[in-house]
């Protein structure tokens, strides 16, 4: 069992942070560094070479819920079964281990209300120092000069004494495209408990700007946990979620190797000499100088004015009946559903 209380003194972006560092032979990674990224679960490492090491997640009593967008502020309970434990209840589904996530019902006589709210702040810690305009022109001239000496010839260099005397610090691609990123989650809930049930709604928002202008990952979840007593051992409940996530994705992660497109990547290749936008205000597209650097593309030109999002509207809902026909003998049934719609878009102009 993993203890969630006082989970808000450490905030998280997903519910499967809350296990990080926790329980022995879990381990939890993010697969990227873009706001909104997934994480990896794995219990007792790697289970399959071909199919998915992920574990079970079981919500509220319904096996295989999807957890992205659920707001960690609603989490009661977590347990964790490895081993012959899962497998012996959940069967061949509960191979990679199961999680168990019970959610927050009424729990107060009288009416209850919560609120949890926290900001801060991102930023690159330790970006790459790289040559300024100037250190950067001298070192294309000496290479090309080198280059002379070598073969005998007498190509001319790239830039003139005049033009190295006028670049100065140039533009630092780096601070182009970084900055300081705001994060934030509010939430409210309601609950109250009484002889004949209980009830619990809870609102929750977040909001994470990324560190990469242009990345950015909105959150918002709305929960409703109810039971009702209806007399002579019969109890009714459900357990109902609904959420709504758009991400904003930019380039940062290559996916093979150095020769894979990237933002960051390209942010670091870019010739310091190059302007964002040149005189007339239009992005300096191609860097430069033919011959001696990469034709790359512009790379604040890409986080401006290149598109690329997507969206997931979740919505769970888990229904139960309960009879007690003796005294500590319950009959228990229930059905649930969730569903789930993702979508992509994608607009990047030719010119980029």
């Amino acid at each position: 069992s993993v203890d969630v209380a006082g989970q808000e003194k450490t905030p998280v972006v997903g519910t499967e942070q809350m296990l990080e560092g926790r329980v022995s032979g879990v381990q939890v990674s993010q697969n990227q560094s873009q706001p909104g990224a997934l994480f990896a679960v794995r219990i007792r490492g790697t289970n399959s070479i071909n199919s998915g090491s992920g574990p079970l997640f079981v919500v509220d009593g319904y096996a295989g819920a999807d957890i992205s967008t659920l707001n960690p502020g609603d989490i009661l309970s977590m347990d964790i079964l490895k081993d012959a434990s899962a497998t012996a209840i959940y069967g061949s589904r509960g191979a990679n281990g199961v999680i168990i996530i019970t959610t927050k019902r009424g729990s107060a006589t009288t009416p209850k209300v919560s609120v949890d709210a926290y900001t801060g702040w991102q930023k690159v810690a330790n970006p790459y120092k790289m040559m300024n305009a100037t250190e950067f022109a001298k070192y294309l001239n000496t290479v090309q000069q080198e280059e002379n000496d070598l073969n005998g010839t007498n190509n001319a260099l790239p830039y003139t004494a005049e033009q190295i005397a006028g670049f100065g610090a140039g533009t630092d691609w780096q601070n182009a495209i970084f900055r300081t990123a705001p994060i934030s989650n509010y939430s409210i809930a309601f609950s109250k408990n009484s002889t004949e049930g209980r009830h619990y709604l809870s609102f929750n928002f977040f909001d994470q700007k990324g560190i990469i202008t242009g990345s950015d990952y909105k959150r918002g979840v709305i929960r409703y946990n109810m039971d009702q007593n209806l007399g002579k051992g019969l109890k009714i409940g459900m357990s109902s979620q609904m959420s709504y996530a758009y991400q904003n994705m930019t380039t940062v992660n290559t996916s093979g190797g150095a020769d894979q497109p990237s933002v960051l990547w390209d942010a670091i290749r870019f010739n310091p000499t190059l302007p964002v936008k040149d005189a007339d205000g239009i992005f300096t597209y191609v860097n430069g100088p033919a011959g001696y650097v990469e034709p790359l593309g512009n790379p604040v030109a890409f986080i401006t004015e290149a598109k690329q999002g997507s969206y997931n509207l979740n919505v769970f809902a888990n229904f139960f009946a309960e009879y007690e026909i003796l005294k500590g003998l319950k009959l228990r049934s229930s059905i649930g559903g969730n569903y789930l719609i993702n979508g992509l878009e994608s607009f990047i102009p030719t010119d980029i």
